[in-house]
Formats: C-alpha cells, structure tokens, sequence
C-alpha cells in the first residue's frame, strides 16, 4: 500500500489495507461496555453482521465474523475505540484464532484459574491487536504473506 506522507487515520489505514489484502472473513473479538450493547445489536444487525455476545464474570465480549471491507469499517470503529481505553480488541486474519479458557494466572492473592481469551496460532495465521490507548497495532505472524526475507529470497530467485 502506497503512503504519500501524509498521517493517516489509524482506521483509515486499517480499512484501507484490509481492502487491498483481501483475506476475508476476518474475525474478531473486542470487549464492550453494557451501555453499548443496544448500538452494537442495532448497528451489527443493519449491516448484516454475524456475531456473538459472551459474558465471562464481569466482562462482555463481542466475536464477529466479517465478510467484506464495508463489514470491516463498521466494526474497526468499535475495535479502536475498545482498544483506546484499553480494553481487549483484535481481530484475525480468514480464520478464527478466538477461544476462551481457563488458565492460571498470578494475581495478587497467589495463583488460581482464570477465565480469558485465548488466541490459537494455527499455520499460516495472523491476528492483530489495538494497543494501549490506541497508541499502535500490534501483529503476531506466521503467515508468509507478512515475511519479508521469505517474499526478497523469492524476489532473488525470480530474477
């Protein structure tokens, strides 16, 4: 994707590249505040979005699967925003990488099993996620798509 200096909209961006790439479906999963589960409902079901509602404890989650870019821009704005405050937001790459499960954690009164996501690397698989207060996206990659030795050595072979 080409980028003429200009600073860019980190969902702009987003929005933009997910097009060129063209890896649908994309699924996701970001956490979502109570007082947002009527615009969430109303706003997935009008663009024929499918997803999920999961409440473990206290927390509510949303797992979507999207199928075209015009899916993706409505439910990038939710991940942003989610991930801006710092709560879990992240999405995969043709194919679900979300789980839930219990797994131990070291917390304040010693180790016990918590209830979390989970993200399941398979083959070929990349998922992202919004970063503290929206500062940056982090990626996690096995896909040789995203490899740049793998992509300049076939480059070098070509030639």
């Amino acid at each position: 994707m080409e980028y003429d200096g200009q600073e860019l909209d980190i969902e702009v961006f987003f929005n933009n590249w997910v097009a060129q790439l063209n890896k649908f479906p994309i699924y996701t999963l970001f956490s979502y505040a109570k007082v947002d589960e009527e615009e969430i409902d109303h706003t997935f079901s009008s663009a024929s979005i499918e997803y999920a509602k999961l409440k473990i404890k206290k927390e509510r989650f949303i797992k979507s699967k999207i199928q075209d870019n015009k899916q993706f821009e409505i439910v990038m704005s939710y991940l942003y925003r989610q991930g801006s405050i710092n709560d879990f937001a992240g999405w995969s790459l043709s194919e679900d990488l979300f789980s839930f499960d219990k797994r131990d954690m070291k917390t304040l009164f010693g180790r016990r099993k918590v209830h979390m996501p989970v993200v399941t690397l398979q083959k070929d698989s990349t998922m992202f996620w919004i970063c503290h207060d929206g500062s940056s996206v982090i990626s996690i990659s096995n896909d040789t798509l995203f490899s740049v030795l793998v992509q300049s050595l076939a480059f070098l072979y070509i030639i």
